[in-house]
Order: structure tokens, then C-alpha cells, then sequence
């Protein structure tokens, strides 16, 4: 390679991949439909736990399950989580689970296991993100009254990822990306430290 290429020319020569969500998911699950309660039995992820492709921990509500249907529900690291149901403006929402413990979901959100050999989650929860896949995705959602609908089967099919090849480069840029966040949020914190000042 020529040693006098810059950054751009080099980043071109990147081999990319276009593929569609289900050739990078090994399973796709519903969550739990179950009556919750306010404080016993394993935490269930409700939509407002999903914020900015990150999962919050606010207003959590609990559900008692058996021990094999909560192995069949358990969240993993890595899994991505996309609300498949609500308003037209929510639907669509996606989040990487990556914390440690027991949790489920509620029955309204769709846990995607990504064949992670492939593509590095972090990424690919990056990319569902950007604002021309939040519209890409919403496209795909039926339209009910004052609802709706992201079929998973059809947003399998239909919803096509861009990714280097390498996982070296998906981690380069997932950790610039993770850089930037942290710069971010640490701004915001300052801002609103000044306000309550």
C-alpha cells in the first residue's frame, strides 16, 4: 500500500458488507406478556428503560417467573432490543443490553441475539440508530390507529445493515464513537452542574 495515501484513501479501500438484519441475528425473541409487580422476582425492561440506544434503570417493575421460562427470556450482553409496538413517533426505538444480571423484557420489545463472529453488536446498535435508519425502520411499521407495528419477520428482511467486514474496523469505530458519547454526556452533566449553580 502506498505509504503517502491519507486517512480518507485508506478508510475507501475498507471492504464493506451489505446485509439484511436477519442474516445478522441468530434468533428473535417477544418478551414477556406476564402481569409485572412494583418490587419481587427478576426486573423486566419496559420501553421507557430504552433511551439513546442505552438501557436506564428508572421506574423498573419485577415479574415472578419460572426458572425455565426466565432461561428462555433472560437478556444477554450484546442482545439488541428493538420496541416493535407503540406511537408512530416511539416505534422503532433500539438498545444494546449490556448489563450485568438478570432481566427480561416486556412483550412489546424484540430481543435480536446478533451473530456477534459477524458484526460487533456495540456497531450494529450504533447504526440502527443513526437518524436514516430510525427512518428506514419506521417505513417498515404498519400503521394503526394512534399505534404502530414493526412485524420482526419483516424488518429481517427488509432492514439492511452497511458494515466493514473486518471487526477490527467495526471496533475502530465503535470505540470513536463510545469517545465522542462519553465527551457528550460529560458536557451535558457540566451544563446542567452550572444550572443548578
Amino acid at each position: 500500500m502506498n505509504d503517502k495515501m491519507n486517512n480518507t484513501e485508506k478508510q475507501a479501500l475498507v471492504d464493506w458488507n451489505s446485509l439484511s438484519l436477519g442474516k445478522l441475528t441468530l434468533s428473535s425473541d417477544y418478551g414477556t406478556s406476564k402481569k409485572t409487580n412494583d418490587n419481587t422476582g427478576i426486573p423486566v425492561l419496559r420501553m421507557g428503560n430504552m433511551k439513546d440506544g442505552k438501557i436506564v434503570l428508572d421506574n423498573l417493575v419485577f415479574l415472578e417467573l419460572e426458572n425455565s421460562e426466565f432461561q428462555r427470556l433472560k437478556l444477554y450482553p450484546g442482545d439488541i432490543l428493538i420496541n416493535r409496538t407503540n406511537s408512530a413517533d416511539l416505534v422503532g426505538k433500539v438498545s444494546i443490553f449490556d448489563l450485568d444480571g438478570d432481566y427480561v423484557c416486556a412483550s412489546y420489545i424484540v430481543r435480536f441475539k446478533i451473530n456477534q463472529e459477524i458484526i460487533n453488536p456495540y456497531y450494529l446498535n450504533y447504526y440502527m440508530n443513526m437518524s436514516d435508519s430510525q427512518n428506514r425502520i419506521k417505513t417498515i411499521a404498519t400503521q394503526a390507529i394512534q399505534q404502530a407495528n414493526i412485524n420482526p419477520t419483516t424488518l429481517k428482511k427488509s432492514f439492511i445493515v452497511k458494515f466493514p467486514k473486518s471487526k477490527h474496523e467495526q471496533d475502530k469505530i465503535v470505540k470513536i464513537i463510545s469517545t465522542w458519547d462519553k465527551a457528550i454526556e460529560l458536557k451535558e452533566k457540566l451544563i446542567d452542574e452550572k444550572k443548578k449553580q
